[in-house]
């Protein structure tokens, strides 16, 4: 028995010897005086009630146990509010602790020790379940991380010099209407796995719309070279004019050349 029980039975005996002693005192004669005895002696007697065998409560307790952390399990298992990666971290952990108190089980010499290691047992696991972020905070929590991602890819794209500004400005736009997205994406999620794969799969979007231009050095060689193609096109074109002079062609075709050295000099 457990130090409960014990205390509990052995007040119960008091309590009925108080009551056969009152009763052998208002016997008025010696058959009652034995048969209020023999009442009590009875009623005393019957007050120790064994429990089952040591085994028997470890076999019990052990079940309980199983029970009780299948339950949580089951909570675990139903928690919307909880990742699978947390979920498992968490049965995991129920499972720990269920065969640790099931060892402490086994180790018990009496039934005080056996409920003392089942209380202690069943506490830990019950505490091994710890809900998640509620939706509504795990979806704003997340649809900040994405602002904040925008932003960032935002400032990436102003500081790119290998960009025109309508490049950027069409990049940007392509940010905010996949920053917008995205929001709906989290708010429509049900479940904490689906909060976060929108919001990974949303990350790796608006990553994706900066898009680096030409390289300045690459991007100057080509308008260079777009500039002299139209330079000869215009010398060309003068060459060929029989409206002009000599002289008025070498002229123009000297202001040309001019022209491409001082725009070549620009561009660079």
């Amino acid at each position: 028995m457990t130090n409960d029980e014990k205390t509990k039975q052995i007040n119960q005996v008091e309590s009925d010897l108080t009551d056969a002693d009152n009763k052998i005192d208002a016997a008025t004669d010696a058959d009652a005086v034995d048969a209020a005895y023999n009442t009590g002696k009875t009623t005393i007697d019957a007050d120790h009630k064994p429990n089952k065998s040591v085994d028997d409560q470890k076999t019990d307790q052990k079940k309980n146990l199983k029970d009780e952390a299948q339950a949580i399990i089951n909570k675990i298992n139903a928690d919307t509010t909880l990742t699978t990666d947390k979920k498992n971290e968490e049965i995991g952990q129920v499972q720990k602790d269920l065969t640790t108190a099931d060892d402490n089980i086994d180790k018990a010499a009496d039934a005080q020790a056996i409920s003392q290691a089942y209380q202690l047992g069943k506490d830990k696991i019950d505490a091994d379940y710890v809900p998640g972020t509620p939706a509504t905070d795990h979806k704003n929590a997340q649809k900040s991380n994405l602002n904040a991602e925008a932003q960032r890819v935002i400032n990436a794209i102003n500081a790119d010099n290998t960009l025109t500004n309508d490049e950027k400005q069409a990049e940007i736009r392509q940010v905010n209407s996949d920053l917008t997205q995205a929001n709906q994406n989290i708010d429509n999620a049900q479940t904490a796995d689906a909060i976060d794969a929108a919001f990974n799969t949303s990350k790796t979007t608006i990553d994706a719309d900066h898009k680096p231009g030409t390289p300045a050095t690459d991007h100057k060689n080509a308008q260079k070279g777009n500039l002299k193609d139209e330079a000869q096109k215009i010398i060309d074109a003068i060459k060929a004019d029989t409206t002009l002079t000599d002289q008025q062609k070498q002229d123009q075709i000297k202001q040309v050349n001019d022209d491409l050295a001082k725009y070549d000099q620009l561009i660079d």
